[in-house]
């Protein structure tokens, strides 16, 4: 190591590594690396602390600023971590101009100068968070009896979405609200989901473990049909909808000609339905309550389509896969078995009316 100075003892050039107290200061001249508190130091400056590593930044003022700049000599902009005393506020500088800022009470704001929200991202007119919504979380986080929230606005105040719940569980006094207008949520203070579109009500889910309403589906207009819900079958598209009028409402499933082969007419729908055996039932959870209807493995057995799942049916842990049945695909084979009696019927009328005029 050499030394140059410049008067007196003052060391104006080191050449060379440098140790200071062992490990306090080393200066790695080959690899141009400092350490502090360590004598093997692997980036260009390293410090190591047994049980802690700490860089002060120290401002001269209770007021001032201490800061950490990035940069670099091909760029005019500056990135910058800065802690301001006046206020106690982080920031996060990119580019010339403050990008993120953590506040003194732990609220964090992109995009935002000031935040009363845990998270405010802002920009260009749309946030997150809407600045007057004083008990929104971006974190889906429960704390005693507070609110829990999260939310998305336009800077006016429309197309928004909004979770929150003052429960414990979601699902007990949790919502889900999608609108255009703040106005248009309003009202339904019981709904678990909401969804407005155009000022008008688009699906209401409200009371779900009540005797209340389970889906409201509204339209825009009282005119014409609509479409409540559309099932679709990835490319093969729409097998099924429900529609709704000003005064009535269709479920339907395809049906198109365009869609089928093989067709023919039926025959023996009479035998057919002599093999149905309709029955009369409670279920279980209505005891009190007896009702028309199928065992579904016994239809399965004449009209396959209208039953869905295996008889007997368990799955991999022992629990039973219930079977469904869809009355409606019944209506076919009964119309079928109707026609055909109607036939025996005029038949039977006819011979009898020979008879009489005999």
């Amino acid at each position: 190591m050499a030394l140059s100075k410049v008067g007196g003892n003052q060391i104006d050039t080191v050449s060379g590594d440098l140790t200071v107290d062992t490990n306090t200061l080393v200066v790695d001249s080959t690899n141009n690396k400092v350490g502090i508190g360590t004598t093997s130091p692997t980036y260009q400056t390293t410090v190591y602390g047994s049980s802690q590593s700490t860089v002060e930044i120290e401002s001269g003022s209770d007021t001032g600023e201490s800061r950490l700049y990035f940069t670099d000599p091909t760029t005019t902009g500056v990135g910058e971590i800065g802690y301001y005393h006046n206020g106690n506020t982080m920031r996060f500088n990119v580019n010339n101009a403050e990008r993120m800022r953590i506040d003194s009470g732990g609220n964090v704001g992109i995009g935002a100068a000031s935040s009363n929200q845990t998270l405010h991202v802002q920009g260009n007119g749309a946030r997150l968070v809407n600045s007057s919504d004083t008990d929104a979380l971006h974190l889906f986080e429960f704390n005693g009896s507070n609110h829990a929230s999260y939310s998305m606005y336009t800077a006016s105040g429309n197309n928004n979405v909004k979770i929150s719940t003052s429960e414990t569980s979601f699902f007990n006094g949790g919502s889900l609200l999608v609108g255009t207008t703040s106005a248009s949520m309003s009202g339904f203070d019981d709904a678990r989901f909401r969804s407005h579109a155009n000022g008008k009500t688009g699906i209401i889910v409200s009371e779900v473990f009540t005797d209340g309403e389970g889906i409201i589906i509204q339209g825009s207009s009282n005119t014409g049909n609509r479409n409540a819900i559309v099932f679709l079958n990835g490319g093969l598209g729409t097998v099924g909808s429900v529609v709704f009028s000003s005064s009535s409402t269709s479920y339907n499933t395809s049906s198109d000609h365009r869609l089928k082969q093989g067709v023919e007419d039926m025959t023996g729908a009479i035998d057919r339905v002599k093999a149905l055996a309709p029955k009369r039932f409670q279920f279980i959870t209505d005891a009190n309550t007896t009702v028309d209807g199928f065992l579904a493995h016994e239809a399965q057995a004449v009209v396959p389509e209208a039953v869905t799942g295996t008889h007997n049916e368990v799955d991999d842990d022992g629990n039973a896969v219930m079977q469904g049945i869809d009355q409606s695909k019944l209506v076919p084979l009964l119309t079928g078995a109707l026609q055909e009696a109607i036939a025996k019927i005029e038949t039977l009328e006819t011979k009898v009316a020979a008879l009489e005029a005999g």
